[in-house]
């Protein structure tokens, strides 16, 4: 059953060059860019289906959603919704701000058609979801953001809606609360509901879609399975992300701001190849290098460091022990300047982003320097070399196994 069909869209924004005069504009016309937000857009979403939407800023994914919801009204095109639509677009949209969470959450189930009988039967269930404590009854406008999309999440996900349209909802949320939101998605999947939504999280896409839609500059660039699709992605725009968003060696060359405890302090910390040369750019099959160099500030201390890897939703996905295995670990070191290597083995991560934090630590526990976010790497998926028959490994590792099988009888 198609539950969303768009045909031929398109949407036209007329933007004013300069500051527009009323007097001025009496007289003389305002001078107008047409820009297209959306120029023919075809596509059909079935029930049931998860779609994500992909591309750049500005390259009109959330145009596409306001039209669905009916926020705005496309320029050209027709647009066919079959079943009630519940949306959560922009932060804090939908919401009046002088009403409470609860008075906000029975105008929007009353806009959805609701009775006030439906919204009591689930108003207990969307205020524990959204977890916002005694804000409940205070003003939205008094509401911070995550808040804000705590309850709009929450609202739009328990008033029984047929599609769900999501604009960055996880990106505001905690990390607590985006799972709460992951577990209420996947359980709308299995319950056939349909759901739409935007993200730049592309991990998120790739996991939780079936299938992916990438918009460039107003078009629908390409539509197919979320994996292809975001790997497509990717592979047009790595350039961009690894000079802007990759962070793959950081130096503190002042030594003003440098990491450090009362034995050693951090100098530089960077990703190397099996050679030990700087690498700008890491495959799945890749083994590399986590070289940090330190030095230490007396005669015969004791220093550890201990390197963690966090994915791109913030969850930890792993902790080196210390360096134990280290020449140096757990005996005094005479004064100078070190290099202390964490080899990573190909086949171990999974394509993705990834957060490393540093945590530099002496003989006591209490003499230990953590430091947040030193490097962020991008992995990009090499499974082709691997020879990965039934596409992208799920998951954030992907450690290789032996396996064995034998005939029992």
């Amino acid at each position: 059953m198609i539950m969303v069909q768009a045909k031929n869209l398109g949407k036209k924004y007329s933007v004013s060059r300069g500051r527009p005069l009323f007097l001025k504009s009496i007289f003389k016309p305002q001078v107008c860019d047409e820009i297209w937000a959306l120029k023919d857009v075809n596509l059909e979403i079935n029930a049931g289906e998860i779609i994500g939407i992909i591309g750049k800023n500005g390259s009109g994914k959330s145009t596409l959603l306001k039209i669905l919801a009916g926020i705005t009204k496309p320029t050209l095109g027709t647009v066919a919704i079959n079943g009630r639509v519940a949306s959560l677009i922009e932060l804090g949209a939908g919401f009046q701000a002088d009403l409470t969470g609860r008075e906000n959450i029975y105008l929007n189930g009353t806009i959805l058609g609701l009775t006030k009988r439906e919204i009591s039967r689930r108003i207990g269930h969307i205020i524990r979801f959204a977890d916002i404590g005694n804000f409940i009854d205070v003003p939205v406008k008094k509401y911070s953001s995550g808040m804000t999309v705590r309850l709009g999440f929450s609202v739009a996900s328990h008033l029984d809606p047929e599609i769900l349209l999501l604009d960055e909802v996880l990106a505001v949320g905690d990390a607590a609360f985006q799972k709460k939101c992951l577990d209420k998605i996947a359980e709308f999947k299995k319950s056939g509901k349909t759901i739409i939504f935007v993200s730049h999280d592309l991990n998120q896409v790739a996991n939780i879609c079936e299938r992916a839609v990438w918009i460039e500059d107003g078009k629908i660039k390409k539509n197919g399975s979320s994996r292809e699709v975001v790997n497509s992605y990717l592979g047009s725009v790595s350039e961009g992300f690894e000079t802007e968003l990759t962070i793959m060696s950081k130096d503190w060359a002042n030594g003003s701001t440098e990491p450090q405890n009362q034995s050693a302090s951090v100098k530089k910390v960077s990703v190397k190849n099996l050679e030990g040369k700087p690498v700008n750019k890491l495959s799945t099959n890749d083994s590399f290098n986590i070289e940090i160099e330190f030095e230490t500030k007396e005669e015969n201390v004791f220093c550890g460091m201990t390197v963690i890897f966090y994915d791109n939703g913030g969850n930890c996905v792993f902790g080196t022990i210390g360096n134990h295995e280290s020449n140096w670990y757990g005996k005094p070191m005479p004064k100078g300047r070190y290099v202390s290597v964490c080899r990573i083995p190909a086949n171990f991560f999974n394509d993705g982003w990834f957060d490393v934090s540093l945590n530099l630590f002496g003989r006591h526990f209490i003499d230990s320097c953590m430091t947040h976010k030193v490097l962020r790497l991008r992995i990009l998926d090499g499974s082709e070399v691997r020879g990965d028959y039934y596409g992208r490994y799920d998951g954030t590792v992907r450690p290789l196994f032996d396996w064995s099988t034998r005939r029992k009888s």
